[in-house]
């Protein structure tokens, strides 16, 4: 079949096993305008380059069960638009705050609502400047500031196991190796007090991120856009999981983080090698997220039968027994793992394929959740970072594009699958969901929004951190003091609510 080329005028209309007609899409809902109904997006969503969603006409085969939401119909002439009644900018960076997952159900009390996360379109990167009170209120102490804060994290994770990067239950199983090698590499550089020791220090931290980089498959070619390169290569997009693409970005950043910042020349001038490494694993970790997710979505719109559920905890066979002692003479390290990436027991595995509704259980929704925010943090992270050292050397930098990431306060830190659940459960209006991570906070949807809607109690460190770095440390400043009481604890923003 010969191939058309598209445009925002020209739409390749899919054929659909849905029977039923096709409801107008959020946008044009929302903004009463008349839809064309065309997939994967309108007419008129394309020639404005905006987001188009449309509610699933896929209704749930099993029963149901209580949703943490409750949501109010409103329809006009060219069909229906959801809203959850729970808060729309407590989320930083998606498009539409209140889009739905793609293929969630209709009914308002499936639990499919709950995977808003776990849409595709969530983790398309989002390239804004800045405007009006951007980048004028960004002074220079604002960066080293991000920085310190950053590496205060950092030290938090190696003492305390969590921090707003890293999360205490990803690796609840057991640190990947190359996770393991940059904890103790992490340990070893803080503890060290006096010149030489840090000499030391810094002397592993480099040897253990060369061998991260050298230990990883090779793309074929330099562009890694939708896992091939401009000459067709396969890019390890593909080739990795998804855990494994985090579990490396998350070692090489932590890396990068002390090796560039530490004011070491030689370690610096290293590290700067490292750089566009740090980038392209950062975007092919979350175009790995976005595919995976992509086919979850597309598993759950299968029938109920057809449908393939993750092995149970419980399920899992146990390990095969080890390996025969190599004869005498042989190279006694030849059967040794040397995989950097994950454990073997996370490899080719999609963290975001659940059970449908009402089979995904909080524990199954959490797990899922941390990994898809722990992916979003630490892509924000490292490419704040990134930009940050070119500011501060050349003076400027470019925007690589940046990724969603939930900024309301109590669901990261939440002990617990249900705890969890509840934080989203306290919501006073709009879904927790997310908001462009566009510079200025005039955008509608951008993550200024937080400035001018949310309450300093209603939101994380981590929200506060990249607001911090992305308006300036006076903004927030005001904003703190204008809507609550505040305190700075070991560099980073804290609040103190009144009772």
């Amino acid at each position: 079949m010969a191939s058309q080329s598209t445009g925002p005028s020209q739409i390749i209309r899919f054929p659909t096993r849905i029977r039923r007609q096709r409801k107008a899409c959020a946008q044009c809902t929302r903004s009463k305008r008349k839809c064309g109904r065309e997939v994967p997006s309108c007419v008129r969503c394309s020639e404005k380059g905006i987001l188009c969603t449309y509610a699933s006409q896929y209704r749930a085969h099993h029963g149901t069960t209580e949703t943490a939401f409750q949501q109010t119909r409103g329809e006009d002439n060219n069909g229906t638009t959801l809203r959850r009644q729970s808060p729309s900018v407590l989320g930083a960076s998606v498009p539409t705050a209140t889009s739905r997952h793609p293929f969630a159900s209709d009914r308002a009390d499936s639990a499919c609502d709950l995977r808003w996360f776990l849409s595709a379109n969530s983790w398309t990167l989002q390239h804004g400047g800045f405007e009006g009170d951007g980048p004028s209120s960004v002074c220079e102490q604002t960066l080293p500031h991000f920085i310190d804060t950053l590496r205060k994290w950092g030290v938090d994770w190696v003492r305390d196991g969590h921090s707003p990067l890293m999360h205490k239950h990803l690796y609840a199983e057991g640190l990947p190796e190359c996770v393991e090698d940059c904890l103790t590499a992490l340990a070893i550089y803080n503890s060290a007090e006096s010149d030489g020791a840090k000499a030391r220090a810094l002397r592993i931290v480099d040897d253990r991120a060369n061998r991260l980089v050298e230990s990883q498959p090779q793309d074929n070619d330099d562009d890694c856009e939708f896992g091939t390169g401009s000459g067709g290569g396969i890019t390890s997009s593909i080739l990795l999981s998804t855990p494994a693409h985090l579990a490396r970005t998350q070692a090489l950043f932590l890396y990068q983080l002390i090796r560039l910042f530490d004011g070491d020349i030689g370690a610096r001038a290293r590290a700067e090698c490292h750089m566009d490494t740090l980038l392209k694993w950062a975007k092919q970790m979350v175009e790995s997220a976005q595919l995976d997710c992509a086919a979850a979505d597309l598993i759950l719109s299968l029938p109920p039968d057809h449908y393939p559920l993750p092995p149970s905890p419980s399920l899992i066979q146990a390990p095969p027994p080890p390996p025969p002692p190599p004869p005498p003479g042989s190279d006694s390290n030849i059967n040794r793992n040397t995989n950097t990436n994950m454990n073997d027991k996370t490899k080719n595995n999609n963290p975001f394929l659940l059970p449908p509704s009402p089979r995904s259980t909080a524990p199954d929704l959490w797990r899922a959740w941390v990994h898809a925010e722990s992916i979003r943090r630490v892509y924000t992270a490292a490419v704040h970072a990134q930009v940050v050292y070119d500011t501060l050397r050349r003076g400027w930098s470019t925007c690589p594009g940046m990724v969603a990431f939930s900024a309301q306060r109590g669901l990261w830190d939440a002990p617990s699958a249900h705890a969890w659940l509840k934080a989203l459960q306290d919501c006073e209006q709009g879904a927790v969901a997310m908001v462009e991570h566009a510079g200025s906070s005039n955008t509608a949807g951008g993550i200024g929004r937080i400035l001018r809607e949310a309450e300093p109690e209603e939101i994380d460190q981590f929200a506060v951190a990249v607001l911090e770095i992305s308006f300036g440390l006076e903004s927030v400043d005001k904003w703190m003091f204008e809507k609550g009481r505040v305190r700075r604890a070991g560099g980073v923003m804290g609040v103190t609510t009144t009772a």
